[in-house]
């Protein structure tokens, strides 16, 4: 929670930033972003108890914060006072909270498989039994809400449209890291010519290789990728020759993991609600 808010303030210091250069952007997409950040900005600011948890007790950092959100507090109000796209971020807000519940849902049932799983909780809290304690009485008290949230067809239905949303992004991400991973000269600078990190790159992307190559497969998965207008490839394999043409990037994108892409998403939910809750 103290990350997310710390991260807060930092993002809503790069909206004022680039409004006072004139760079932000007109899009309404855009616009309703500035509004949920300066808006995040002025609920800690204004509210004690948060920013004392944001600033640790520091009252400079407090000051600063408070300062930036008195600074915000115009260009927020211009934003608001624009009907037409309050509207349009009313109903981008609405998606991002479903979304959020998905997270927190997939959150939740990771986290009590864990619970439930003796080894695999004493690897995530290092045999911490303190912490494992912890998390196990938030799973219960949050029990409830788990059982609310996937008796919630409305819910579940598009969290379902949502994990698959979530993979194909993930798609795309790793295909980039296999095309850099056939070509050589981008390899190498991208990690500066260090042969150990460019080996352990490389082997980290092989070893997936095989469940890649089956789970391309999914044409129902793909299907809905190309729907959704996120582009992956269609061959399987990654070079790692040194050939830096269209077809050679190409070749090398394809091998992507749909599932693992998902499976890495969720340990990531897992672990940020966990240490969110201790």
């Amino acid at each position: 929670m103290k990350f997310f808010a710390t991260l807060v303030v930092a993002m809503a210091s790069v909206a004022i930033a680039k409004d006072a250069n004139n760079t932000d952007g007109t899009s309404t997409k855009s616009q309703c972003k500035q509004v949920s950040k300066l808006t995040k900005l002025m609920d800690i600011a204004n509210n004690s108890t948060k920013l004392d948890k944001v600033t640790k007790g520091n009252a400079t950092r407090a000051a600063d914060i408070q300062a930036k959100a008195s600074e915000a507090a115009t260009k927020l109000t211009t934003l608001q006072s624009n009907a037409t796209l309050m509207t349009a971020c009313d109903q981008i807000f609405a998606v991002q909270d479903t979304e959020d519940a998905c997270e927190k849902m997939v959150g939740l049932e990771k986290l009590t498989a864990i619970v439930n799983n003796q080894t695999a909780l004493d690897a995530m809290t290092k045999g911490n039994t303190t912490k494992a304690d912890k998390i196990k009485a938030k799973v219960q008290e949050k029990a409830a809400d788990l059982t609310a949230m996937q008796s919630n067809t409305t819910l579940t239905s598009f969290c379902a449209g949502f994990s698959d949303k979530q993979s194909c992004k993930a798609m795309a991400k790793v295909a980039k890291e296999q095309a850099l991973a056939a070509n050589t000269t981008a390899l190498n600078d991208k990690f500066k010519g260090d042969a150990d990190k460019i080996s352990k790159f490389q082997a980290k992307l092989t070893s997936k290789a095989d469940k890649i190559n089956a789970l391309m497969s999914n044409t129902t998965l793909m299907d809905t990728c190309n729907s959704l207008g996120i582009t992956t490839a269609a061959t399987t394999g990654a070079s790692t020759s040194s050939g830096s043409s269209t077809d050679s990037k190409k070749s090398a994108a394809v091998s992507v993991n749909a599932l693992g892409a998902g499976h890495v998403l969720a340990l990531v939910s897992v672990f940020a609600y966990a240490v969110a809750m201790l």
